[in-house]
């Protein structure tokens, strides 16, 4: 059960309803919401608080887009200070504990892209050393055909957190172990008739591997550690696949609007890979 040991100190529905009237047309009112949200961050369990709101079916999109924003905006350079424990022991453990989970679980394409900030400040501070729990949860979630977008957003979230540093073990790791599935999906996904959600989580999977992708660590073969042979015949397979949607062939609809679709968004990213890193094509 999510957040058993939740202190009484801040109540949930006293949190919900300092959101709720962080959107309040009335200026006092909103700004009055914003002053106590601002003193609730500092609280203990808030952030823990913020997860359990997202992770509640029933409360509404509203509700969690403003937990999602919250949670994004409050913990962005508050993770990472440790010095000033601004964010408890135990309150980093039940982040740690239910972040991937919360959001593996989520159905709103809004609120996953808000907090996909917060794994990266986790991720950023804490993986693998204190939450190799990380990987796990992402197993867990990947047999869930529901959930598999979500875990593979995770993964990219990860390394985007690893993207700039020149630390780049954990990355290794991630892609090894993560990327035998993933590749296997695609293969799955491929070999049948693609619609617009397949579409849409295989552009997910080009921009996860562009985010990993390591051409600056020293004393390895950057062609293994990126799976560079498998990944670029992918990205040559993207490129040449055919028009999917019959907006392609309506000669009423602009290049401009056949640039947003999802077919075209992965051969996008494909090109990306191959133009940027076209030295070892």
């Amino acid at each position: 059960m999510l957040f058993r040991s939740l202190s009484l100190i801040m109540n949930v529905d006293t949190v919900i309803q300092v959101l709720n009237a962080t959107r309040d047309s009335n200026d006092a009112k909103r700004n009055e919401a914003e002053k106590a949200l601002k003193e609730m961050t500092t609280a203990p369990h808030f952030f823990p608080i913020l997860l359990l709101i997202l992770a509640n079916p029933d409360l509404s999109r509203s509700i969690k887009l403003s937990a999602a924003i919250a949670l994004k905006n409050r913990l962005r350079n508050r993770y990472n200070d440790t010095d000033s424990n601004l964010i408890s022991e135990e309150d980093r453990a039940i982040i740690r504990q239910n972040l991937i989970p919360t959001i593996c679980g989520l159905s709103d394409q809004s609120v996953l892209n808000l907090v996909g900030v917060a794994v990266e400040e986790v991720a950023g501070v804490d993986f693998p050393d204190k939450w190799p729990e990380a990987v796990s949860q992402i197993e867990a979630a990947m047999t869930n055909p529901a959930q598999f977008y979500n875990s593979v957003f995770v993964i990219k979230s990860i390394l985007r957190s690893f993207q700039y540093r020149s630390a780049k073990a954990p990355v290794h790791a991630v892609n090894q172990h993560f990327y035998p599935v993933i590749l296997q999906w695609v293969q799955n996904a491929m070999s049948a008739p693609m619609n617009d959600s397949t579409l849409n989580t295989l552009e997910l999977i080009l921009k996860m591997y562009y985010t990993g992708l390591d051409l600056t660590s020293e004393n390895v073969s950057f062609i293994d550690i990126n799976g560079l042979p498998t990944w670029v015949e992918l990205c040559k397979v993207v490129l040449e696949m055919a028009p999917i949607s019959q907006d392609n062939f309506n000669p009423d609809i602009p290049s401009s609007e056949l640039n947003q679709l999802p077919e075209w968004h992965c051969k996008k990213w494909a090109m990306s890979i191959l133009l940027d890193r076209k030295s070892v094509v």
